[in-house]
């Protein structure tokens, strides 16, 4: 039962993560009309390790986890400029007068494809990341997020 609470914690981690990392980055190409810029999205990764850092994990650990996330930094700009690229492809589609509803059917489609590769990306590191933790350090990481966890 401890892995699956692990396990869902993390998952919550991830899809908060994943949805602000869902908003376009004010660097990247302009969004809708009226869309607010924010900051750039925080990468799941690296709020694992605050999280662990803040849970009391040691450093040799964190090390290890900064180890395996900093790598993964190139391939994650890659896949958010893909999502950017296919989200200015969708928007220019229906910014016309007539949208062929085939084409913008099919950048939807990119676009959640994008999206995908994102989130498959991020779920394979933290995922890996956490193999790295002992059980007493994941239990401690459950601890350190109260509230991670829908109620029962």
């Amino acid at each position: 039962m401890r892995v699956l609470a692990s396990l869902v914690s993390l998952l919550a981690v991830v899809l908060v993560a994943a949805a602000v990392g869902a908003q376009p980055r004010p660097s990247g190409p302009p969004g809708p009309p009226g869309a607010a810029a924010g900051p750039p999205p925080v990468a799941p990764d690296v709020h694992l390790v605050e999280l662990a850092r803040r849970a009391g994990i040691e450093a040799d650990t964190l090390a290890r986890l900064r180890a395996m996330s900093d790598p993964s930094r190139a391939e994650r700009d890659r896949l958010r400029d893909a999502i950017d690229r296919a989200r200015q492809a969708l928007y220019t589609l229906l910014d016309t007068d007539a949208p062929d509803i085939d084409a913008v059917m099919a950048a939807l489609a990119d676009l959640s494809d994008a999206e995908l590769a994102l989130q498959q990306h991020d779920m394979r590191l933290l995922i890996e990341m956490r193999g790295t933790l002992s059980p007493e350090q994941r239990t401690a990481l459950d601890n350190a997020t109260p509230g991670a966890l829908p109620p029962r």
